[in-house]
C-alpha cells in the first residue's frame, strides 16, 4: 500500500511504493536502495499586494520525486508529482511549467516533459545521462527542477527550486559495463550460507564478538580498492609462517578487502574460536580482527560471492556495507 499525501478536497499526490510508507511524512530524501531514491519536499507561496505589500494569498505546494538508476542507457530517471495541497485568497497557481537543470558539463537531461494531470497538479519526467564514461571515470550526477507557477491575476510567476539528490556513475568496474549507485548508501551483502557454511560460521562468530558488519547493526565495513593494501591486510591476518592444515586456507574477518582488515584496521589483536585451529585467544569487542582455517572450497566460495556483491552494486573504494547469510 502506498503512502498518499492528501490535500483534502484538492489534489493528491501519491507515495511511490518502492519507498516506506513512512517516509511519505518526511520532508526530505530516502533511498532504500543503492538504485533508488525519493524525495518529499513543500514549496510555499506568498502573493502580495502592489503596492502596498498587504498578504493578499497563500499556497502550500508538495512535490514528491523519485530516481531510479536505469540500465541501458546509462544514467537515472526521475519523476515529480505535484500538487497544490492548500490555499488561501489569491494564492492557487492556475498554471506550472518547469524545467530540468542537469549538473554542468558532466550531465544531459533528455526525454525531458512537465504535464498537468488534474486540478492543480502536475507530473514531470526525465532522464539524466552523463555525457561520456571513459574507462575509469567516476563523476557525481544530480540536478533540479526548476517549478514556475503562475496565474492571470498575478503580476509576476513564483519559481521553486526542488532539492537534488547525487548520485554516482562510473565506469570503473573492471568486469561491468558503465552504471550508477548511490555511492554513500550502505547495502548488505546477502551470501549463501550453505554454498560456504565454514565461511559462514567464521563471519558469523566473528561478528558476533563484537566485530563490524553485522545486518542492521550501526556498524560497517568499508570497500578498499588499493592491491598493496590490501596485501598488507592479508599477509597480517594469514601469514604463510601459520602451517596450514591438509585442504584448509586461512580465512580473516574483517575482509583484507576493507578498510577494517588486520593491518589498515590499525589493531594488533587477533582473535579466534574453537575449531579453527589458530593460535589466538578468543576475544570480544569491536577492535582487531579474527582468522580461521576453514575448507578452500569454502573460502573460494565465499571470496566468489564477495566480489559478485561488490561487482553487482558497483562498490568502489570507501562505500559502505555489511555482511550477511541467507540459506
Amino acid at each position: 500500500m502506498s503512502g498518499k499525501i492528501i490535500t483534502g478536497n484538492r489534489a493528491l499526490v501519491d507515495w511511490f511504493p518502492e519507498c516506506s510508507t513512512t517516509t511519505s511524512d518526511l520532508l526530505d530524501w530516502t533511498a532504500p536502495d543503492r538504485r533508488t531514491a525519493c524525495n518529499h519536499e513543500q514549496g510555499f507561496i506568498e502573493v502580495h499586494e502592489v503596492p502596498s505589500g498587504n498578504l493578499v494569498g497563500t499556497a502550500t505546494v508538495e512535490f514528491v520525486g523519485k530516481t531510479e538508476a536505469t540500465a541501458t542507457p546509462v544514467g537515472w530517471s526521475w519523476t515529480e508529482d505535484v500538487a497544490v495541497s492548500s490555499f488561501t485568497g489569491l494564492g492557487n497557481p492556475e498554471g506550472s511549467s518547469a524545467e530540468f537543470v542537469p549538473c554542468p558539463g558532466d550531465c544531459l537531461g533528455v526525454d525531458k516533459s512537465y504535464l498537468p494531470t488534474g486540478v492543480d497538479s502536475w507530473h514531470g519526467s526525465v532522464s539524466l545521462q552523463p555525457v561520456a564514461m571513459p574507462s575509469g571515470t567516476v563523476l557525481e550526477s544530480w540536478g533540479n527542477w526548476l517549478v514556475q507557477f503562475n496565474d492571470p491575476r498575478w503580476a509576476n510567476p513564483i519559481e521553486i527550486w526542488t532539492s537534488g539528490v547525487v548520485g554516482r556513475c562510473d565506469n570503473a568496474i573492471g568486469n561491468r559495463s558503465p552504471g550508477c549507485v548511490y555511492g554513500n548508501i550502505w547495502e548488505i551483502a546477502w551470501l549463501s550460507r550453505s554454498a560456504a557454511p565454514e565461511f559462514a560460521d567464521h563471519v558469523s562468530q566473528a561478528q558476533a564478538s563484537g566485530l563490524p558488519g553485522a545486518p542492521y547493526s550501526d556498524t560497517y565495513l568499508t570497500k578498499l580498492d588499493d592491491p598493496a593494501l590490501r596485501q598488507a591486510n592479508g599477509d597480517k591476518a594469514c601469514p604463510s609462517s601459520i602451517p596450514r592444515p591438509q585442504g584448509k586456507s586461512c580465512d580473516e574477518y574483517p575482509f583484507r578487502s576493507t578498510y577494517e582488515g588486520a593491518s589498515t584496521g590499525g589493531s594488533d589483536e587477533a582473535r579466534s574460536f574453537p575449531g579453527c585451529e589458530m593460535p589466538d585467544p578468543e576475544r570480544t569487542g569491536p577492535t582487531g580482527w579474527s582468522r580461521c582455517f576453514i575448507l578452500v572450497g569454502d573460502n573460494s566460495s565465499g571470496g566468489g560471492q564477495m566480489s559478485a556483491f561488490y561487482s553487482n552494486e558497483r562498490m568502489l573504494d570507501g562505500d559502505p556495507f555489511q555482511v550477511g547469510f541467507v540459506e
